[in-house]
């Protein structure tokens, strides 16, 4: 694991932590916090990884066929913001497609 994944998944867990911290902290304030843990979208982070293998090859590598579209974090980010989320908090959010489940081993790739 490189230095840069290592820090990387450092932060990440110390947004997930204070996420669900903050959650019982401010739930009696009826404050919902949560955290969207999004997967891979083209940025500006991404933009060399898209441009040398191309965004056929790597969304072929995703579980859905697609990597995330702006549209994805809107619509997510529209429920976390409207009444219908009212009851949700604490709740750590992955946006990848599968990604994360797939390649961890959790749901393996089947043939339906």
């Amino acid at each position: 694991m490189s230095s840069y994944s290592l820090q990387d998944n450092v932060s990440k867990a110390a947004v997930n932590h204070l996420t669900s911290m903050l959650a019982v902290k401010l739930g009696p304030q009826k404050i919902t916090v949560n955290a969207i843990c999004p997967g891979l979208f083209p940025t500006k982070m991404t933009a060399f990884g898209f441009k040398t293998a191309g965004e056929e090859k790597i969304a072929s590598r995703q579980p859905m066929g697609r990597v995330g579209h702006p549209s994805d974090l809107a619509g997510l980010t529209l429920f976390l913001a409207s009444p219908a989320s009212a009851h949700v908090t604490g709740a750590h959010i992955l946006l990848d497609g599968g990604s994360t489940l797939s390649s961890q081993g959790i749901a393996p790739r089947v043939k339906l």
